[in-house]
């Protein structure tokens, strides 16, 4: 499962689908961690791994994971602290 990408991060409103853009929702993060988060998530978006996300973020592959997992059934309510 390590160097997986998730290129296509969209998050369905209703029948059409639209483009998340995470580094402006992380410029405006009520929280470093949150920002951190977002940034992840922009990554993953941009085609980088995984594994690939978690060393330039200095997390564990895990971690990345558990942001998209939450991204996935939550949205942007769902990074926030």
């Amino acid at each position: 499962m390590l160097g997986r990408s998730y290129p296509s991060l969209v998050l369905a409103s209703s029948p059409k689908t639209f483009f998340i853009d995470f580094q402006l929702a992380a410029r405006h993060a009520g929280s470093c961690r949150e920002c951190v988060r977002l940034l992840g998530l922009a990554f993953l978006q941009q085609g980088l791994s995984v594994s690939e996300v978690a060393q330039r973020l200095d997390v564990h592959t895990t971690t990345v994971r558990q942001w998209h997992s939450r991204f996935k059934h939550g949205g942007l309510e769902a990074m926030k602290d």
